[in-house]
């Protein structure tokens, strides 16, 4: 905010910024989150903040310059998207989100700053009683229409998409996050992203998911980013397959001289790394489903489970198959 003081310092050779913050609480709550769309909070001393300074330029200037190219507004959008469903989902309101306090980071990640107007979210108000926002990026609710939500954000969310002069193909997502009411923007980040993802296929342009895979430290709390983590996935699937590899082999040598029975125990090793790997996907999700209520991940528990049972089908069949030949 305008009245808050800043200072630069260096700590162990990094550059941090100090900032006079009157809105703490939301920062005790970043700090405990640690997710990547925010700059690391250091330390929070009585009302003075200090978190790492962000080598970057923020959205604003990088629009005023005119610097970024058509594929790289798209993609831009698509991780302010994500990142803002991140805080979202961790019940933080940013209330003043605007191209001025976006940065795009050196290293090309999204960072977003300045919480002095936000509030964690906790359904207990009719309405908000402070005031705060920047008009144009602003919602109907931050005017005490009603309580400040996740479509709050999205509303300026949909006001920045604006900004960046995206193909008029987006028009129909711009339009639903900054419909009048709440009731009729997007239900949920899932369905817009889908939507965003669509339009970005149709035309043509790749996004940059590589900085997408990543998650806070809480996988099994509510304090979680982004699950569809395909690269965690393929590394645990790839470390249990070749544990269950192993045993296979150390079960060939060691114990079964004949073909079959290690055909057998292969098969079976390979439907346990294959369950192994579902049931955690099951459990998780499941967990998710529990402590993340906005967000529906009933049909990803239906496809768990719906594939596990046609793998471990596969699987049985095969086995009998084998023991079927090995009778001749």
């Amino acid at each position: 905010m305008g009245d808050e003081m800043i200072s630069f310092v260096e700590i162990d050779e990094k550059k941090y910024v100090k900032k006079e913050i009157e809105n703490i609480s939301v920062y005790y709550h970043l700090k405990k989150l640690n997710l990547i769309v925010t700059p690391k909070i250091k330390s929070i001393d009585n009302n003075v903040v200090c978190y790492e300074y962000i080598e970057g330029k923020t959205l604003h200037d990088l629009l005023e310059a005119n610097e970024l190219s058509l594929k790289e507004k798209i993609n831009t959008g698509y991780l302010i998207i994500i990142g803002l469903k991140s805080l979202n989902d961790n019940l933080v309101i940013h209330k003043d989100l605007k191209p001025t306090n976006i940065i795009i980071g050196d290293d090309r990640k999204v960072y977003f700053i300045d919480f002095g107007a936000s509030r964690i979210y906790d359904g207990k108000k009719g309405r908000d009683t402070v005031l705060l926002g920047t008009e144009k990026y602003a919602s109907p609710e931050h005017y005490g229409y009603s309580e400040t939500t996740y479509k709050s954000d999205m509303y300026s969310l949909g006001q920045i998409l604006i900004d960046l002069e995206l193909p008029k193909t987006f028009n129909p997502i711009i339009n639903k996050c900054i419909e009048i009411n709440p009731k009729d923007r997007y239900d949920n980040y899932e369905e817009l992203i889908k939507k965003y993802e669509y339009i970005v296929k149709r035309n043509r342009v790749k996004v940059n998911k590589k900085e997408l895979n990543r998650k806070t430290k809480k996988v099994f709390g509510k304090y979680h980013y982004n699950y569809d983590n395909s690269l965690s996935q393929w590394v645990f699937t790839g470390i249990c397959l070749i544990v269950y590899f192993l045993l296979g082999v150390l079960f060939q040598q060691t114990i079964s001289k004949n073909l079959i029975d290690s055909l057998v125990m292969t098969f079976a090793l390979l439907w346990l790394a294959i369950a192994t790997i579902y049931i955690v996907d099951i459990i998780r999700l499941g967990v998710l489903r529990i402590t993340h209520k906005r967000s529906n991940y009933s049909q990803y528990l239906i496809n768990a489970l719906i594939t596990n049972l046609i793998i471990f089908s596969i699987i049985v069949i095969s086995l009998v198959i084998i023991g079927q030949i090995s009778q001749l």
